[in-house]
């Protein structure tokens, strides 16, 4: 502060941010074009991938076990309009997780020979699913609208942008720290899916937190998806 003043630090740093910018975009564009390089349906299986998921656990739960949920207030939802409420954002959470363990260790050759930082590589594949999830929860919401089951509130939208906000910046923290464990334990990419679904079956995802026993549900409330 005593040599340049502490207007000229601010002027270093808007520009630092700017070409930081510019880098986290060039990233996740890079990200997005080697993901399905050379796929026929290119863009599209991003958008398939979840919803082909969720097709498979309904036509387990739904047509297999005819399984239906139980609302609080009486009746009962669809267990689609269920699943697709909670699964999408977990999707978009999970498969960032899932890549980030092994950020760094697959871009060394772009740490070592530019001045990139790192971590932006992180953010980068953490953007790209949560991009994907709300070109899906978005539609999903009026649907929802449509059914029934949710009236749209002028609360809502800035509820809905805090809730997912905090779902990307968790992810966004534990994929910093995944990527780094990564660079040193080489194991943490087959370690990471199997607590993915351990995460997964222990919150109200596929099913209700009704569900669960009651002694037990003190205990569900340390999941974080919960």
């Amino acid at each position: 502060q005593k040599t340049v003043g502490m207007p000229t630090v601010f002027c270093c740093i808007k520009p630092m941010k700017r070409k930081q910018l510019a880098w986290l975009w060039g990233a996740v564009q890079a990200e997005f074009r080697t993901l399905y390089a050379r796929s026929l349906l290119g863009v599209l299986w991003f958008l398939l991938a979840p919803l082909l998921q969720v097709g498979m656990y309904v036509f387990l739960f739904q047509v297999v076990w005819k399984l239906r949920v139980n609302l609080h207030h009486g009746g009962d939802v669809s267990f689609v309009w269920f699943l697709l409420s909670a699964y999408i954002p977990y999707w978009a959470f999970q498969d960032a997780l899932s890549r980030a363990a092994g950020a760094l260790t697959a871009n060394a050759h772009i740490i070592r020979n530019t001045p990139f930082p790192p971590w932006l590589l992180v953010v980068a594949r953490v953007m790209l699913p949560f991009g994907v999830m709300l070109a899906l929860v978005m539609p999903l919401w009026p649907m929802l609208h449509q059914a029934g089951h949710f009236q749209l509130q002028w609360a809502d939208g800035p509820w809905l942008a805090f809730t997912l906000m905090c779902l990307a910046g968790m992810a966004v923290g534990l994929a910093v720290l995944l990527a780094s464990i990564g660079v040193v334990l080489r194991d943490l990419a087959n370690i990471v899916p199997p607590l993915l679904m351990a995460l997964m079956l222990t919150a109200p995802i596929m099913y209700p937190l009704q569900n669960v026993p009651e002694a037990m549900r003190g205990w569900f409330w340390l999941n974080p998806l919960t």
